[in-house]
């Protein structure tokens, strides 16, 4: 078990991690937000939270623990080819984090639109954050329409793969919400 969560666009996904970690005792389980609306649902669910807008600086992690695991559910930016949001965050992360389970939407064929661009882009710093940071990588890919039908299913998959999947490995989800390794 990790001494500290974080839950990066900690919204109903992010909300069922959060009290799975609450109830397993984790010292520290901490979720990011960026609306009003959000940190009340949060708070009102007993989530500890943070708000701030990942397209900032003010999202410096500030880590107290051992043993980092950190869930990051927030999609890329609207715009452009690439993920800046997650690479920044990488960047300041550094060797911090021990664990990053990073869900995404990309598939292994190539890249044809901006959106799918960012998606890729997403895997691709999160692969090289691992290897150069020697820290650890699951990968969740939901099919675009394929989505498991509850947030509370997608969270039961996401604990699972944190906790089952082997360094760097990239699960799928399929619609049956059971995870596969490719």
């Amino acid at each position: 078990m990790p001494e500290s969560v974080w839950i990066m666009c900690c919204g109903k996904l992010g909300r069922c991690i959060a009290q799975y970690y609450n109830r397993e005792n984790v010292p520290e389980v901490i979720g990011w937000v960026r609306t009003n609306a959000a940190l009340e649902a949060g708070l009102a669910n007993g989530v500890r939270l943070r708000q701030g807008k990942l397209d900032s600086s003010c999202t410096q992690p500030f880590y107290t623990r051992e043993n980092v695991w950190v869930f990051w559910f927030a999609p890329p930016p609207a715009r452009g080819v690439s993920d800046i949001r997650l690479r920044r965050f990488l960047l300041s992360a550094g060797t911090a984090i021990d664990r990053l389970l990073l869900l995404s939407h990309h598939r292994d064929e190539p890249a044809q639109t901006p959106r799918e661009q960012r998606y890729a882009d997403a895997e691709q710093a999160a692969k090289a954050w691992a290897q150069q940071s020697g820290r650890e990588l699951v990968i969740v890919r939901q099919p675009p329409h394929g989505d498991p039908d509850t947030p509370e299913q997608l969270a039961a998959l996401c604990q699972q793969a944190m906790h089952q999947a082997t360094d760097g490995s990239i699960l799928i989800v399929n619609k049956n919400t059971a995870l596969y390794q490719l």
